[in-house]
């Protein structure tokens, strides 16, 4: 055996023992760990030359990083989880994932994931913070430290899959290149939408220029789905002797469901009614969608958002969005008394936690005890200007 100063050595031994006897061979200790093994080079410089690159990646790799070349870029980590994520998780989560990215990492799409310190983050929220977007209704608006928080936390998911763990110990990473805490963010008023509201609301609805915009926004409001199992609405799902409607996924028609389940909703008469009216105007279709286009396809996503927005805009109320509608059912159910449990199924919640988080409870105790003070500070006004606390009840 010849050994030199380095680690290395090979045994000279006859060729006719084996051919990788002619490969250099190195023997270390990094670290107080030994690493040994075949370095498969058959000359002296190039065993040195290798060894060298080796010890290099193993002082990398104890810092968290590794060659570049094996690092992906932002945008080949974006595309990759996109395409690991497909059918695992919701479109939307996706889109809003992939345009959060593009929108607003764009000068950063080549930059390799070990490349966003702490300070290039830092920059990614100042460029952020100093440009305007758009809402729901076409208004501009300034971004604020909220939307701030919500891309560098994409930009941390897309990163931590690429950082290697006890399941996927081959992938580049070892740790997350940038530790910043989210800025403090001011908690928007939260949209709500009381039951004594509804009808209201559906009448400001009605006088949209597109009769499914009725249709669409009463299936929201009383079966409490999603835009998107709303538009996905088929006549088969509905059954007319039981007033069910079922919310499911075909494969052959490209249409799933968010938890990948099924569950059945009970239709209110007056929706069973106006589903009725729209049935026998279509010509008594078996199957189909129940809200189709001109075309026959469905409507695009956020068809309901503009509506919504108009009928909140002409009642004066705050932040109503589509999603707002399911936690005006829930918060409705709340009140009649419908168990959690059967919230939870309508909604298609996997947690009652989740469920508890749509609905909004009037400060009904509140009124009664803010009246008991002002009666003991000799404060409390005439009965005919109390507050109407039955509109609490």
């Amino acid at each position: 055996m010849r050994r030199i100063k380095g680690g290395l050595y090979k045994n000279e031994r006859k060729k006719a023992i084996k051919k990788s006897s002619d490969t250099w061979h190195f023997q270390i200790r990094y670290r107080k760990t030994p690493y040994g093994g075949d370095t498969g080079q058959t000359s002296l410089e190039g065993a040195k030359e290798w060894l060298k690159n080796y010890k290099e990646a193993l002082a990398q790799r104890a810092i968290g990083w590794i060659k570049p070349e094996a690092v992906p870029t932002l945008k080949t980590a974006l595309e990759e989880w996109v395409k690991l994520k497909k059918g695992q998780v919701g479109d939307l989560h996706l889109q809003a994932v992939e345009t959060s990215i593009n929108a607003h990492c764009d000068k950063y799409l080549k930059f390799r994931l070990t490349e966003f310190t702490n300070p290039v983050v830092e920059a990614i929220r100042r460029d952020y913070l100093a440009t305007e977007g758009h809402g729901y209704h076409g208004a501009v608006l300034s971004h604020v430290e909220g939307g701030a928080n919500t891309v560098v936390k994409h930009l941390r998911l897309l990163i931590r899959n690429n950082i290697s763990s006890s399941m996927y110990d081959q992938r580049p990473l070892k740790a997350m290149p940038f530790d910043l805490e989210d800025l403090p963010a001011q908690e928007e008023a939260k949209g709500i939408l009381w039951p004594e509201q509804i009808a209201e609301f559906l009448e400001h609805a009605k006088r949209s220029r597109n009769p499914h915009v009725y249709t669409a926004l009463s299936m929201m409001i009383s079966l409490g789905i999603r835009e998107d199992e709303t538009l996905n609405a088929r006549w088969e799902c509905l059954s007319w002797r039981s007033c069910e409607y079922t919310v499911t996924g075909d494969r052959r028609l490209d249409i799933s469901t968010k938890n990948r389940g099924s569950r059945s909703i009970a239709v209110p008469e007056w929706l069973m009614t106006h589903l009725r009216e729209l049935w026998l105007k279509a010509g008594k279709p078996v199957r189909g969608l129940i809200l189709p286009r001109a075309s026959g396809k469905k409507h695009y996503k956020g068809y309901t958002g503009k509506p919504i927005a108009r009928c909140a805009r002409e009642m004066q109320l705050l932040n109503i969005h589509p999603h707002v509608l399911r936690a005006a059912f829930a918060t409705g159910h709340f009140e009649v008394g419908t168990e959690l449990g059967q919230i939870q199924q309508m909604l298609d919640h996997a947690s009652p936690e989740t469920t508890l988080g749509y609905i909004s409870k009037r400060p009904f105790k509140q009124a009664l005890a803010q009246e008991r003070l002002a009666d003991r500070m000799g404060l409390s006004s005439s009965t005919k200007r109390k507050p109407d606390l039955e509109y609490y009840i």
